[in-house]
């Protein structure tokens, strides 16, 4: 059995060629059809980056979790030279989107509200990116301490290396040393001396020795 051959659009002349004028009508058929889709192309690009402008300004907790979510984001600032317009991944939205989280929060005193953002970028993010939160969280209420969602946060930061000291372990520090002051987080965190992640168990030695929680313990650099 055959199978028929597939028909197409073309013209074809009397010597079996496809016509010129066929061509050239097509070409503008297709010239025609695109502008209107390039220009709908055009707005909708135009659209999405005005949605995206505001970004990180956060009034409540589903502009926040929209903020984190962004895979892309267009931003334009000032040089000396006039503007620049640069394409933001993950990687640097979620900090700033963070920060403006903590920024709508920092007069807060609600501690549920506070924990709801913590618990939005453990979801969203690396748990250890809700240090700004956890600080202003535990500024509010130290009792937070001992929640797990809060215990989580800081042994995350805390697993990270050392070298330099600076970034999640630096940021860590000072709020872990705070809730030490909760009997209940510092029996907890003691226990971290034993933890088998090497970076982990050595920061809360460092931890416990400056807030001479201990006089001593096996904590070593990494």
């Amino acid at each position: 059995m055959s199978t028929p051959r597939r028909q197409t659009g073309s013209i074809r002349g009397a010597s079996g060629g496809i016509s010129s004028w066929s061509c050239v009508a097509s070409r503008v058929l297709f010239v025609r059809s695109m502008k209107p889709m390039l220009l709908a192309a055009a707005v909708l690009g135009a659209m999405t980056v005005r949605a995206h402008a505001d970004a990180f300004d956060i009034k409540d907790l589903d502009g926040f979790e929209q903020c984190l979510q962004l895979d892309e984001l267009l931003v334009t600032v000032r040089t000396a030279d006039g503007t620049q317009t640069r394409l933001l991944g993950p990687r640097e939205i979620q900090p700033r989107c963070i920060t403006a989280g903590a920024q709508l929060l920092a007069s807060s005193k609600d501690k549920a509200k506070i924990i709801s953002f913590v618990d939005a970028v453990k979801r969203l993010s690396a748990a250890e990116n809700a240090l700004e939160l956890v600080d202003l969280l535990t500024r509010v209420a130290l009792p937070t301490c001992n929640d797990e969602l809060v215990y989580d946060v800081l042994t995350a930061a805390l697993e990270h290396p050392d070298k330099p000291r600076v970034g999640y372990v630096a940021r860590a520090t000072p709020i872990a040393a705070r809730c030490l002051k909760d009997k209940s987080f510092r029996k907890d965190f003691s226990d971290e001396l034993k933890s088998a992640d090497k970076n982990l168990a050595t920061h809360a030695c460092d931890i416990l020795l400056q807030e001479k929680v201990v006089t001593s313990c096996k904590g070593s650099k990494p």
